[in-house]
């Protein structure tokens, strides 16, 4: 009985050689490595003869202009306006800041003012309560020397009690 899956093919010895030296470089038996040459052309649908894989050249190169037309039309709807957005963000929140520093500063030197102010009030303060201590020690020492030399005594003290007033 005659196998049915066995087909005669005819070839030149040129190519039978060159098969055999792929199929010794590949490590397979020439029927293998037929099966896969053809399994591998019918799967890829790859012409032979188009040695510069000019189907693949095309195929990628459409890729390629499909993958670049995507990129543009996400730059163009998306990464353009974020953009936008966010220099947009950038330059109120920079002048939201100039702002700030600027009442801030201000409202330091207002404060630095008035401290000073008030410095110079308490500072002044000081110095008149140690005046008033001067003429108030100056008032009783003169009170206590004329007390004893003194006739009418109520009449000197209404005298001192009239200069503490006047303080």
């Amino acid at each position: 009985m005659e196998d049915l899956n066995i087909k005669n093919l005819r070839f030149p010895v040129e190519t039978d050689s060159q098969l055999i030296k792929l199929s010794e470089k590949f490590g397979r038996t020439k029927i293998d490595l037929f099966k896969q040459m053809v399994d591998y052309f019918y799967r890829t649908k790859k012409d032979p003869l188009d040695t510069g894989d000019e189907v693949l050249k095309a195929i990628i190169a459409k890729n390629h202009h499909n993958l670049t037309g995507f990129i543009k039309t996400q730059e163009k709807e998306l990464l353009i306006p974020v953009k936008l957005d966010m220099d947009r963000m950038i330059g109120s929140q920079k002048k939201i800041l100039d702002c700030f520093n600027t009442q801030i500063l201000e409202h330091n030197q207002q404060i630095q003012k008035q401290q000073t102010e008030l410095l110079k009030q308490f500072s002044q303060l000081l110095q008149s309560k140690e005046v008033l201590k001067a003429k108030f020690a100056f008032i009783l020492e003169s009170y206590a020397k004329a007390r004893d030399q003194a006739r009418d005594k109520d009449d000197l003290l209404r005298k001192t009690q009239a200069q503490i007033k006047m303080l």
